[in-house]
């Protein structure tokens, strides 16, 4: 598992050129994340899951209703069981999160385990149960819990940037306050 967006963006901005563009993903679906990403040094954000519910996204219903329904402590791991049952394996070293469900408690295999291999019924059984998530993959990513709603793209992209801008200027606000504590001391 990698290190959290903000451990990792400070440190690989320290030691790359200025004009290399950073990207950060991981848990960003709200303003709040994308503050920290841009605080920590980031030029942009990755963000999938926040946008797999938006209606503009051809994802299945299904798929969108079990995003929505996740709840924190029971929502998204790295597991590699939908691997193994879907018979798509990803490369060495590439990990998807998916909410949990019958396979993952069934069969969880930790990552770079091989321990359990399905039967060809077991596949057949995910693979035929094209939109039955208790039964296949419903990829979804660390701040899965944030997402309740539905609303437009471009609405959740406004409403992403005025939150940021909102947490910066916070932040700004109680540096600026910090700062004159430790002049006046």
């Amino acid at each position: 598992v990698s290190p959290s967006f903000t451990v990792m963006v400070p440190e690989l901005r320290d030691k790359s050129p200025a004009n290399y563009p950073l990207l950060a993903a991981g848990g960003i679906v709200d303003g709040k994340g994308l503050a920290a990403a841009l605080a920590a040094g980031a030029d942009v954000v990755v963000s999938g899951t926040r946008f797999v519910v938006c209606p503009e996204c051809d994802a299945p219903e299904e798929h969108k209703a079990k995003l929505i329904e996740a709840i924190r402590h029971s929502t998204s791991v790295i597991s590699e069981s939908w691997d193994q049952f879907s018979g798509f394996l990803w490369p060495e070293r590439t990990h998807a999160r998916a909410l949990k469900n019958d396979i993952y408690y069934q069969h969880h295999v930790p990552v770079g385990s091989k321990q359990y291999v399905p039967t060809q019924e077991e596949k057949y059984t995910c693979r035929s149960s094209v939109n039955d998530f208790n039964m296949r993959a419903a990829w979804a990513g660390a701040g899965v819990e944030m997402v309740k709603d539905r609303c437009a793209a471009t609405e959740v992209l406004i409403t992403i940037t005025d939150e940021a801008r909102t947490c910066l200027q916070s932040a700004q606000t109680r540096i600026a306050y910090i700062a004159e504590q430790q002049r006046s001391r």
